[in-house]
């Protein structure tokens, strides 16, 4: 265990004995983000900054990445949730927010746990007869095997139309924009997440078109939107908030997939805060 004046880092141990790494700051009830592909706990930082005056914010690392176990050989869903599980029963958690595919999770985990409160999602990758593109998986895959991690950046962005302006670009202008990047001392930490988003993706993937799953939530959820994001993912909202019978929905105006952790955290966390305690017109 780590102390510093931000808070402290610690973990828990999984059913399977997993270890799980998580930050956890501020007071009050129990709030757990989990982060999406592609990302891990410190790119969620000024989010839980926002959040942990009201709110005591445990910041986790799910499976693969920084202070994290291994995924496994039977990695999966299911274990994500446990993963989850062993945070909510150690700290009592009250509250859950994901964003993309940690908004799968969180979903998953609000069939499963029935103590949890109240949970909130950005942009949870929801297929609905096949929207969610998959194409560029393959090649994605092989580049990773060749060690061709610029490639499989932009195979990344292009496939699942990330990165904003840079989506829009010729994959041959691309290549020496990232070879630039690649030069930079945060390149490493690409390169790591980048192999975890092939396993997640297949496990997105086993999810595919079985939205009708959420009708048996119990609990309040608040599922959010950027007017700017992909055409799939704002759909995968509306569908999702017409299926889950305790839902409230907020597009939230200029904002792209990063809201969350890039864009618009301090606007995030407070729309969190007052669905978090209470609130039921925030989208008003």
């Amino acid at each position: 265990m780590t102390n510093n004046n931000e808070g402290y880092t610690t973990y828990v141990q999984s059913t399977d004995g997993t270890k799980i790494h998580y930050e956890k700051r501020g007071k009050g009830p129990g709030l757990v983000i989990i982060h999406g592909a592609f990302r891990d706990s410190s790119h969620y930082q000024k989010l839980a900054q926002e959040l942990d005056s009201a709110f005591t914010v445990y910041t986790m690392d799910r499976r693969g990445r920084n202070g994290s176990g291994e995924k496994g050989s039977a990695y999966s869903i299911e274990k994500e949730c446990e993963d989850v599980e062993a945070i909510i029963q150690k700290e009592s958690v009250s509250f859950i927010f994901g964003h993309s595919f940690g908004g799968l999770v969180t979903l998953e985990a609000g069939l499963q746990f029935p103590s949890i409160h109240r949970i909130a999602v950005y942009e949870p990758p929801i297929s609905i007869n096949g929207s969610v593109p998959t194409a560029w998986l393959p090649l994605f895959e092989a580049q990773l095997r060749k060690g061709d991690f610029v490639g499989a950046s932009i195979s990344l962005i292009k496939g699942l139309q990330m990165g904003g302006w840079m989506r829009r670009i010729p994959t041959f202008a691309l290549r020496p924009l990232f070879n630039k990047v690649s030069q930079s001392d945060e390149w490493q930490q690409n390169v790591e997440l980048l192999k975890t988003v092939a396993s997640e993706a297949k496990v997105g993937v086993s999810l595919h078109d079985l939205p009708d799953r959420y009708r048996q939530i119990k609990t309040q959820v608040f599922i959010l939107s950027g007017s700017k994001s992909p055409a799939y993912l704002q759909s995968a909202a509306n569908e999702l908030a017409k299926i889950v019978p305790h839902s409230q929905q907020l597009l939230c105006k200029g904002l792209d997939h990063n809201g969350p952790d890039v864009s618009a955290p301090e606007q995030i966390a407070a729309k969190l805060t007052m669905f978090f305690k209470g609130g039921n017109n925030i989208a008003k």
